[in-house]
């Protein structure tokens, strides 16, 4: 009887040990106990710099209610926040401002009035680097409003347009070199990597057919028109393809059959707020191909 008990005591021992290796061993099921839930994936910080597309000027404010967001015409239904949604990420800075150029507004200050801007560039690095940026910079440096409205109030194309768009040209190379040494500057300072980077393009407003909106632009000035747009597009795509942290974002083509008189257009007429900008259509566009790049 002595050897059976010492047998049996022995193997409800042995079965005890195994037991509690077992609940050692083996992790409780994800979601079985409150202390075993992860804490939730943090998203990642946007910054969105730019001029007055990126700023959504045109369209209403909504939560852009500041004094600054007055001064910068910044609406929130501009591209930046429906990106930030697309790609759940969280817009940490979102300092596009109409008239921005970039000398005056991304690595250099912006004078509105009485109001000295800081540099957009320098404020979105200025706590820790963003890791996705958009940048939407280039038609105030070549001065793309006035051109427009001399296709609309005189003639645009001369040759004196030609000699001075050639000359902006050689000097908006140079910017575009100033822009991307100063982000990898800030990064470099806040000991980070680049942001992974979408600088978009621009978009031919004038389509093929006639109307109001179109009125007193010839053919051919639509034509000088559309082969300028693809200068500066082409430039854009460029500076992008010299850095592995920037990508080009390019918009033209979405914008096929929603030009002014298409009848569909995302494009705000002469005579509205916002004028030749885009509207809340062309602002989704936006938002789609800037969204694949920071995906």
């Amino acid at each position: 009887m002595g050897r059976t008990s010492n047998r049996t005591t022995i193997g409800w021992l042995a079965v005890l040990a195994l037991a509690g290796a077992a609940l050692v061993a083996v992790p409780p099921a994800a979601g079985s106990t409150a202390g075993s839930a992860e804490p939730p994936a943090r998203r990642a910080g946007y910054a969105a710099l730019g001029d007055s597309v990126a700023a959504g000027f045109g369209l209403r404010p909504g939560t852009q209610t500041t004094h600054q967001d007055r001064l910068c015409k910044r609406s929130s239904k501009a591209y930046p926040k429906r990106v930030a949604g697309r790609i759940d990420a969280r817009l940490r800075s979102f300092v596009a401002c109409s008239g921005a150029k970039f000398d005056e507004g991304l690595y250099g200050q912006q004078q509105i009035g009485d109001v000295e801007l800081p540099e957009q560039i320098k404020r979105v690095f200025s706590r820790r680097s963003p890791r996705l940026l958009s940048i939407t910079i280039g038609a105030n440096d070549m001065r793309w409003s006035y051109f427009i409205a001399k296709c609309y109030v005189a003639r645009c194309g001369s040759d004196m347009d030609n000699n001075l768009f050639r000359v902006l040209r050689q000097d908006f190379r140079y910017e575009q070199w100033r822009m991307r040494t100063e982000v990898e500057y800030r990064a470099w300072l806040n000991d980070t990597r680049e942001p992974r980077a979408s600088i978009t393009g621009y978009y031919d407003p004038f389509g093929p057919k006639r109307c109001r909106a179109t009125r007193g632009v010839t053919k051919a000035e639509k034509r000088w028109v559309e082969s300028k747009v693809h200068v500066i597009n082409d430039e854009l795509r460029h500076t992008a393809g010299e850095e592995d942290w920037l990508r080009y974002a390019g918009v033209n083509r979405a914008f096929d059959g929603h030009r002014l008189c298409s009848g569909k257009s995302w494009i705000k007429g002469p005579r509205t707020k916002g004028m030749l900008h885009p509207t809340k259509g062309g602002q989704r566009a936006y938002a789609r191909m800037v969204g694949r790049d920071l995906r």
